[in-house]
């Protein structure tokens, strides 16, 4: 199997593992923008400027000023177009996680993406989280997870060898959780040790976890819905009351303290910290969503597994505003 299949059906699994088998094409409407179709978004993420960047499968990456109304290429010095990750320093840095290539720093400059991989023994990139105190987190396919203490000019191994870590998120006090498909683990000292929190994870496949306001954390899993830790992940209760479709990959908290969750379905919506959902009725409805990010003014981003955008249109975001697709990025087959 050549490497491009393999990561084919490494993006395709999270969409398929889980969908009803009745639900066919005929079932549910084309893509409003058909040559997006093989460029699923992977990844997206918000400078402090307000720039949204998204990182594609096979597409690389690109860029909007303007809240999502256009968008750019932005692949100048980037060798791998698979990017699974992307996250933004205070500064407008910007990395990028490639399933393949490796880690790419772009600080803003005309010169596009530098590699940045010494002390990387995986280039097999699929998470990348920055915590407080300005550390860069990488969350490899099979080695674990890797620390830079010097903005990704050199990385350094922290453990978790042999697990896919999905998702990395660091909190306040620079605490460390990854996500993997063997459930949650836990470091406080900047990965040189972990610890598995799982008690009361009944799903193991865990691919994003995020902090919020109310000090809560969430975990989004694929086939046991949403998990709620009030104790920083010593235990976790399942909380799935209105969640239709368990097949949960993204998180996102908007500005107003409102929770969304996105599945295979579309996204959900929880105003009470996932006490109970609600679906977000809207376009989007029947788009598979892989990552969600909160975007200015209190906006929410979804990108899905078909190469659409969709953004959130009100500064209070309800969930009957979640459904006003962006202006699509023009790609061709080739690229």
């Amino acid at each position: 199997m050549s490497r491009r299949i393999a990561v084919a059906l490494l993006v395709l699994s999270f969409l398929l593992a889980h969908l009803s088998p009745r639900a066919t094409s005929e079932e549910h409407p084309k893509s409003s923008a058909p040559f997006l179709e093989k460029t699923p978004i992977q990844a997206i993420s918000v400078t402090p400027n307000g720039h949204i960047y998204a990182g594609t499968f096979g597409g690389g990456v690109f860029m909007s000023i303007d809240q999502g109304e256009t968008w750019t290429d932005r692949n100048a010095g980037l060798t791998d177009r698979d990017v699974f990750a992307l996250v933004a320093n205070t500064r407008g840095t910007i990395f990028a996680g490639t399933f393949g290539g490796g880690v790419y720093r772009n600080d803003g400059n005309i010169s596009g993406w530098v590699q940045s991989n010494t002390g990387l023994d995986c280039t097999e990139i699929v998470s990348l989280e920055i915590a407080p105190d300005g550390s860069l987190y990488a969350g490899t396919s099979s080695h674990g997870v890797y620390c830079s203490l010097d903005n990704g000019e050199t990385w350094v191994a922290t453990g978790l060898n042999g697990c896919y870590v999905a998702t990395i998120t660091a909190n306040s006090n620079n605490d460390i959780l990854a996500g993997t498909k063997d459930g949650i683990f836990l470091s406080t000292n900047h990965g040189k040790n972990w610890r598995a929190v799982n008690n009361g994870l009944t799903c193991l496949d865990v691919w994003e976890i995020t902090g919020h306001p109310s000090r809560n954390l969430f975990a989004a899993t694929n086939g046991g819905g949403v998990y709620r830790s009030q104790d920083n992940g010593v235990t976790w209760a399942q909380m799935n009351n209105g969640l239709t479709n368990k097949s949960a990959g993204s998180l996102a908290v908007c500005l107003h303290e409102q929770l969304f969750v996105g599945t295979t379905s579309g996204v959900f919506c929880s105003t009470n910290n996932a006490a109970t959902w609600a679906k977000v009725q809207g376009s989007l409805t029947d788009d598979a969503i892989r990552c969600l990010r909160m975007g200015g003014n209190g906006s929410v981003i979804a990108g899905t597994l078909k190469g659409n955008i969709y953004r959130s249109s009100s500064v209070a975001p309800i969930p009957e505003n979640l459904g006003e697709v962006f202006a699509p990025v023009a790609l061709s087959d080739g690229q």
